[in-house]
């Protein structure tokens, strides 16, 4: 198959990672299979639940062969996800997708990405909506405006650059790039940014409908981590950063680990094992800074990171000034670690 060029109406593989989500799986499902594009295969990989979860999905493939129920050993999302992608390329899926089992789609979502990707672009990317309650009553999309997008686009757009679900990928840009399995959170953040790293002259289009449906549960992942948690996230950047010779995707990955390394630390200020996190992140800086103190890519933000970087303090005062819930959550930790 020449991974360069794409067929009239190619097939889609969508990945789904389950892990107990026996209230929302079925729900999922059906949104994708239900979708104007029908071209698709639905790869679900089972991380070791111990609910029903497995039992809805082989019910539901039994009446659907797009549907493919693959198992494994609780592994973590990010090994479900290479799984995944490990398929897709096996049934020679020419374009690849994430949804989240919890979440759900519109039913144009694959058919307006795709369009996206038939245009011309390596990656389409939509928005999406946050929501605690389901709705299956949705507004037909007619006219679709996409946006060419480029690094800087991406910088300025949190969606575009963070979220893994609201896009579909040409296979081809994928290629060996896969999820690293022992970072907790930001996971796919860091996969799209090697994505980024790995391809020279990456086409990605904006499309501003909300196609992804994110339902906000309290005690999903994203709800649930420790700003230490987001230092093996810095470290893979770091990795990246030094063996990247583009002077706009250094900037970025620049930026971004800066960034990162900040908010860890921040949000470690009343853990126990503060002294321990801080001083990991005093290196991960200090390591950053050797790689690019020399170059002009921050030229324009180097007196506020060496700041930063310097005065943890100030930083804090930064977070609160454009966040005012940081009051609430200072106030919720010191009275948790009373």
């Amino acid at each position: 198959m020449d991974t360069n060029i794409l067929t009239e109406q190619p097939l889609v593989g969508i990945i789904v990672p389950i892990y107990n989500t026996e209230k929302y799986v079925e729900r999922c499902l059906k949104s994708i299979l239900n979708n104007t594009y029908s071209n698709i295969k639905v790869f679900c990989i089972d991380d070791g639940s111990k609910d029903e979860s497995p039992a809805i999905v082989e019910k539901i493939a039994k009446n659907d062969n797009r549907v493919i129920l693959i198992r494994q050993e609780n592994s973590g999302v990010s090994v479900a996800r290479n799984r995944g992608i490990e398929a897709a390329f096996e049934e020679n899926c020419e374009v690849i997708g994430f949804v989240d089992s919890d979440d759900w789609v519109h039913p144009q979502y694959i058919e307006i990405l795709l369009s996206g990707i038939m245009d011309g672009n390596d990656i389409s990317i939509c928005n999406y909506e946050r929501t605690t309650t389901f709705s299956n009553e949705y507004s037909i999309v007619n006219n679709i405006d996409r946006i060419e997008y480029d690094l800087d686009c991406i910088k300025k757009n949190t969606v575009a650059r963070d979220l893994i679900c609201v896009r579909l990928y040409r296979s081809a840009v994928i290629n060996k790039n896969r999820f690293v399995k022992d970072i907790k959170i930001k996971e796919d953040i860091l996969f799209n940014i090697m994505i980024i790293a790995a391809n020279s002259n990456l086409k990605e289009c904006w499309i501003d409908q909300k196609l992804y449906f994110y339902f906000d549960r309290d005690n999903s992942t994203v709800h649930n981590f420790e700003g230490k948690d987001l230092l093996p996230y810095s470290r893979e950047c770091i990795a990246l950063l030094s063996s990247c010779n583009d002077e706009n995707k250094k900037s970025f990955l620049t930026n971004t680990i800066f960034n990162n390394t900040f908010s860890a630390r921040y949000l470690s200020k009343f853990a126990s094992d503060f002294t321990a996190t801080d001083r990991i992140c005093k290196d991960l800086l200090k390591e950053t800074w050797k790689i690019v103190n020399k170059d002009n890519i921050i030229l324009k933000r180097k007196f506020l990171l060496k700041t930063f970087s310097a005065f943890p303090s100030l930083y804090r005062l930064f977070r609160i000034a454009t966040d005012r819930t940081m009051l609430d959550w200072e106030k919720a930790q010191k009275k948790k670690n009373k």
